[in-house]
């Protein structure tokens, strides 16, 4: 029997493998909570001010297609113009846009090959082909993936933190990086953990010097609206304006545009987010290391670790802890990404781990 024919490109990546959701995870094992550290979420929820200013709006009216009080917001603080400003449902879709409007079919686009797998997916739905370098002590290697352009090259991702070693590039390299790209070569800087580094390496405050320079965020991690699904991006106009053809009209919701807005302005809330997640990344960092499990030196609200006890994922999970195994990632079955939690969620992890060991 006849069937319509699926577009050989969209069968090419693998579907995506997200942590288990948290109400399946209690539903299946009759508990009424646990601890979450699979998903690099906010520990501590999202700024108290989301709640107040949804309480007040109208769900009924259609959401600002061009999402204009953020993007001036985000302009401002960002001293560039709200056409440099892009405001998507989430950062993944703009890894799509982006290769939708810049790949074209047969040309390759360059990134680490343990790093956000979206980035190679999307390459593949495009028609593209990713070309996947080696990471070098957990971080992108930038010399062999300079190496790496050709002709064919349109597109070279650069994850900064890098998800899921959590390791930070210096800036100076890395802009010398860019610099050292032909203009004709879109390069999308990742910066999804960028507001958790202690060594801040951001590249956005650059997004004009460079023709072929896309930096993206999210309201995600730091300001804790991974469920409303809200991402932004800086580059200049004529980037920025082919993404917007690219995306549907009244692709973000009117709730997600007023939280992210109300979360801006939440500087305390933010304060907060930082302090515990310097201060629990420490006591994490210390404590893997009094056991001589390897880690890699964290820059961002997770922390990836190397634990050699078998199934030591199943054995949480009965004692209600979820951690993220990083086998999809390409890494062994002793690696993990542990979300760093708050001081009482990160006790009853070192607790139970030490009942393991």
């Amino acid at each position: 029997m006849e069937q319509p024919e699926i577009n050989e490109n969209i069968l090419k990546p693998k579907p995506y493998v997200p942590g288990k959701p948290l109400e399946i995870f209690l539903q299946e094992n009759n508990i009424p909570r646990c601890i979450k550290l699979d998903a690099n979420e906010n520990p501590l929820g999202c700024s108290p001010t989301v709640k107040d200013v949804l309480n007040n709006l109208d769900f009924h009216r259609y959401p600002d297609g061009g999402a204009t009080n953020l993007r001036n917001l985000l302009a401002k603080g960002f001293k560039v113009n709200k056409d440099n400003v892009f405001i998507s449902p989430g950062s993944n879709h703009i890894i799509d846009f982006i290769n939708r409007g810049f790949l074209k079919p047969g040309n390759n686009a360059i990134m680490a090959d343990k790093t956000f797998s979206l980035y190679k997916h999307a390459t593949l739905r495009a028609g593209g082909e990713p070309k996947l370098k080696p990471l070098k002590a957990g971080n992108f290697n930038l010399t062999t993936m300079a190496k790496e352009i050709n002709e064919k090259t349109d597109i070279i991702y650069v994850c900064n933190p890098n998800n899921p070693t959590g390791t930070a590039l210096e800036k100076d390299k890395l802009l010398d990086f860019i610099k050292s790209v032909p203009e004709k070569v879109l390069i999308l800087v990742d910066e999804a953990y960028m507001e958790y580094c202690e060594q801040y390496s951001t590249v956005i405050d650059k997004v004009l010097d460079f023709p072929n320079l896309i930096v993206m965020r999210t309201f995600s991690k730091m300001y804790g609206l991974a469920g409303f699904r809200i991402g932004y991006a800086i580059s200049n106009a004529r980037v920025i304006q082919t993404l917007y053809k690219i995306m549907a009209p009244f692709s973000v919701s009117a709730p997600a545009l007023c939280a992210a807005y109300a979360s801006l302005q939440d500087t305390n809330f933010v304060e907060n987010t930082y302090r515990n997640n310097f201060i629990e990344r420490k006591r994490m960092l210390t404590y893997y290391a009094s056991k001589e499990w390897f880690t890699y030196t964290s820059q961002t609200n997770f922390i990836y670790v190397e634990i050699p006890i078998e199934n030591i994922q199943m054995k949480l999970e009965k004692r209600g802890i979820l951690i993220r195994s990083l086998k999809s990632f390409g890494f062994d079955n002793k690696s993990f990404r542990i979300t760093i939690g708050t001081k009482e969620e990160n006790s009853a992890l070192i607790q139970a781990l030490e009942t393991l060991t």
